[in-house]
């Protein structure tokens, strides 16, 4: 049976193991390459391959395929995939010590967050994603009968279910805005010669959710 001490030890030794097989982007490294950049204007930097270069080689990823979902599927930087998989490697060794040895770690993650974000760590929440983040709040308010929820209909759809949900039990009410836009035809004239083009323009409308 491994004490604590072993424990943390072994994961060191387990994590220069990995930087000594394989050299792999950290949050330095990225930090670092947006410093280089720091002086110059974000319409330089998009163009830098170089620096795109580097901030690509923090993840893992098929470089066969062009990733345009970064929402709920969203990748892991390199280096956080690296350590859930020293940490699963640890933890598979003895699951009933270990798991426990891992998670008391929260309350370190907990503080360097809330260092970071310049907060205390009892104001700090630990979710699993942004929609549980949001849904919290909004299930945190305290509605009354007549109260009335704005919002638009461009909202993420899980916002707008748990407004349903939120608003039903109180006799308050959700509306939710929609804005739909109809082209209209406008002529410009360039020199002598005339074009046509399509400008959108937008009105709004509100849909009742009791």
């Amino acid at each position: 049976m491994w004490n604590r001490r072993d424990f943390l030890r072994l994961g060191g030794a387990v994590g220069t193991a990995a930087l000594v097989a394989k050299r792999f982007n950290t949050i330095e490294h990225v930090a670092a390459a947006s410093a280089a950049v720091a002086d110059r204007t974000p319409e330089d930097v998009a163009q830098d391959e170089f620096y795109w270069r580097e901030i690509q080689e923090a993840f893992t990823l098929d470089r066969t395929l062009t990733n345009l979902n970064n929402g709920n599927s969203c990748p892991s930087p390199r280096v956080v995939h690296e350590a859930v998989k020293r940490y699963m490697d640890m933890a598979n060794m003895l699951p009933v010590q270990y798991n426990n040895m891992i998670g008391r770690n929260i309350g370190t993650v907990r503080r360097r967050l809330a260092a970071e974000f310049g907060c205390d760590a009892s104001e700090l929440a630990l979710t699993r994603n942004a929609s549980e983040s949001l849904q919290i709040a909004q299930n945190g308010l305290d509605m009354k009968p007549g109260d009335e929820v704005l919002t638009t209909e461009q909202d993420y759809p899980r916002m707008l279910t748990t407004w349903d949900q939120r608003v039903r039990p109180t006799g308050s009410k959700s509306r939710a805005f929609s804005s739909r836009c109809r082209r209209r035809r406008t002529i410009c004239t360039s020199g002598s010669k005339g074009r046509s083009h399509r400008r959108p323009r937008c009105c709004t409308s509100a849909t009742s959710r009791t």
